[in-house]
Protein backbone atom coordinates (compact mmCIF):
# COMPACT_ATOMS: atom_id res chain seq x y z
CA UNK A 1 0.00 0.00 0.00
CA UNK A 2 2.77 2.45 0.30
CA UNK A 3 3.18 2.36 -3.27
CA UNK A 4 0.02 3.29 -3.80
CA UNK A 5 0.08 6.38 -1.97
CA UNK A 6 3.49 7.67 -3.13
CA UNK A 7 1.69 7.15 -6.41
CA UNK A 8 -1.48 9.40 -4.98
CA UNK A 9 1.15 12.12 -4.15
CA UNK A 10 2.68 12.50 -7.45
CA UNK A 11 -0.68 12.29 -9.09
CA UNK A 12 -2.07 14.95 -7.57
CA UNK A 13 0.86 16.99 -8.70
CA UNK A 14 0.73 15.73 -12.21
CA UNK A 15 -3.01 15.57 -12.73
CA UNK A 16 -2.21 13.55 -15.73
CA UNK A 17 -5.59 12.52 -17.96
CA UNK A 18 -4.61 9.43 -18.20
CA UNK A 19 -3.08 6.55 -15.66
CA UNK A 20 -2.37 3.11 -16.70
CA UNK A 21 -1.74 0.66 -14.29
CA UNK A 22 0.65 -1.60 -15.13
CA UNK A 23 2.23 -3.17 -11.93
CA UNK A 24 -0.09 -5.29 -9.59
CA UNK A 25 -0.55 -8.42 -8.49
CA UNK A 26 -2.72 -11.01 -10.90
CA UNK A 27 -4.73 -14.21 -10.20
CA UNK A 28 -1.30 -16.45 -11.48
CA UNK A 29 1.23 -14.68 -9.09
CA UNK A 30 1.80 -16.27 -5.91
CA UNK A 31 1.00 -14.06 -2.87
CA UNK A 32 3.91 -15.62 -1.00
CA UNK A 33 6.44 -14.58 -3.28
CA UNK A 34 5.12 -11.62 -4.70
CA UNK A 35 4.99 -8.30 -3.02
CA UNK A 36 2.29 -6.46 -5.27
CA UNK A 37 -0.93 -5.89 -4.39
CA UNK A 38 -4.25 -6.64 -6.83
CA UNK A 39 -5.31 -3.89 -8.84
CA UNK A 40 -8.93 -3.55 -6.71
CA UNK A 41 -6.72 -2.12 -3.93
CA UNK A 42 -5.33 0.58 -6.27
CA UNK A 43 -9.05 1.07 -7.62
CA UNK A 44 -10.44 1.46 -4.39
CA UNK A 45 -7.41 4.39 -3.39
CA UNK A 46 -8.87 5.88 -6.77
CA UNK A 47 -12.24 5.92 -5.80
CA UNK A 48 -14.24 8.63 -7.95
CA UNK A 49 -11.93 8.43 -10.92
CA UNK A 50 -13.29 7.36 -13.76
CA UNK A 51 -12.20 4.07 -15.07
CA UNK A 52 -12.40 2.74 -18.47
CA UNK A 53 -11.66 -1.02 -19.67
CA UNK A 54 -10.06 -2.31 -22.70
CA UNK A 55 -9.97 -5.23 -24.50
CA UNK A 56 -7.03 -4.93 -26.01
CA UNK A 57 -2.85 -5.03 -24.51
CA UNK A 58 -2.32 -1.46 -26.14
CA UNK A 59 -3.84 1.98 -26.32
CA UNK A 60 -3.55 4.35 -29.12
CA UNK A 61 -3.62 8.16 -27.95
CA UNK A 62 -3.42 11.62 -28.97
CA UNK A 63 -3.48 14.88 -27.53
CA UNK A 64 -7.38 15.19 -29.23
CA UNK A 65 -8.58 12.00 -27.88
CA UNK A 66 -6.88 12.50 -24.23
CA UNK A 67 -10.30 12.60 -21.60
CA UNK A 68 -10.32 16.22 -19.88
CA UNK A 69 -10.25 14.93 -16.81
CA UNK A 70 -8.36 12.09 -15.24
CA UNK A 71 -8.78 8.67 -16.33
CA UNK A 72 -7.53 5.54 -15.06
CA UNK A 73 -7.24 2.88 -18.10
CA UNK A 74 -6.94 -0.73 -17.57
CA UNK A 75 -5.71 -2.24 -20.27
CA UNK A 76 -5.87 -6.66 -21.06
CA UNK A 77 -3.12 -8.90 -19.58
Amino acid sequence: MRVIHSFIQQHQLLQPRVVIPSHFRTATSDPNNCDLTGLDDFLSVMEGTPVRWSGSSSLAASAGNLPHTTTIQILSV
